[in-house]
């Protein structure tokens, strides 16, 4: 029937979108949903990475908290030549290296660190490139004036040392 009032309801799992009732979530955490139940699908490929991404996950940082968690991805096959990574922080164990215009920066890692010994390791000459996949944060950041995307590593694994 034509005159039949529908009732709209919000979303059950990110309680942001409404759905008609009746339904079981809305397009976006079904797509989501739908999305993680794939393997090697949940990374992207470093190919695939962009300065968009960055900018549209920054541009939503307004919305983190309030039960809302910061996003993070997973991004596969992320090789770096040993000279292109550089050690910062006055004690230091952080590390930053740059692909197509985007920062990468890892923060206070541990001594024993295998990214840091990779970068500190001159006695292996034959070892000049290191893959990783990583689980990265995304912001815009700002210093003096320069806005820089970069994204910040929160966890890794080697993937291959050549």
């Amino acid at each position: 029937d034509i005159n039949m009032k529908q009732t709209y309801i919000r979303c059950p799992r990110c309680e942001l979108n409404y759905i008609l009732e009746g339904e079981d979530y809305c397009n976006v955490c079904k797509s989501e949903m739908q999305h993680h139940e794939g393997d090697d699908e949940e990374l992207l490929d470093i190919e695939d990475m962009e300065l968009g991404i960055v900018h549209d996950i920054d541009k939503l940082k307004w919305i983190w908290g309030q039960g809302i968690k910061e996003p993070v991805i997973c991004i596969k096959n992320i090789t770096v030549a040993k000279e292109d990574i550089t050690v910062q922080g006055k004690n230091h164990n952080s590390i930053m290296f740059m692909i197509d215009d985007i920062k990468y920066v890892a923060f206070t890692l541990p001594e024993d660190d295998m990214l840091l010994e990779f970068v500190n390791s001159w006695d292996n000459e034959d070892t000049d490139t290191i893959t990783i996949n990583a689980i990265v944060t995304c912001e815009i950041s700002e210093y003096q004036g320069i806005f820089t995307p970069q994204c910040i590593i929160k966890n890794y694994e080697i993937a291959t040392q050549n």
